[in-house]
């Protein structure tokens, strides 16, 4: 899957990109049934003075769109809390195609 980034306030650097995609990395077993080439998620995270960080993740899927948004003191709860959302709507969306299936 491609993750794409967007930073607001925030000093983009490879580490912190390394650790964040391989949190989306998780969500790979939900997308078994998407073509390869639209496998991507949009993240944009920003940086705000007195409540953090905000995450905001959108998954274009054929058919629907998956989005997330979450705020958090430290970036990567943000980013986990994000990750949740996002599998919990896949796995309903997968459970719905298999249920269709057979």
């Amino acid at each position: 899957m491609r993750v794409a980034f967007s930073f607001d306030d925030i000093a983009d650097n490879q580490d912190l990109k390394e650790k964040l995609s391989g949190k989306f990395s998780s969500l790979d077993k939900f997308l078994t049934h998407v073509p390869p080439d639209l496998q991507q998620v949009n993240v944009r995270v920003t940086k705000g003075s007195r409540w953090g960080y905000a995450v905001a993740a959108s998954m274009p899927l054929p058919k629907r769109e998956v989005v997330a948004e979450a705020e958090d003191k430290d970036l990567l709860t943000a980013v986990d809390l994000i990750v949740n959302k996002l599998s919990a709507e896949l796995r309903k969306r997968w459970e719905k195609l298999r249920a269709r299936r057979g």
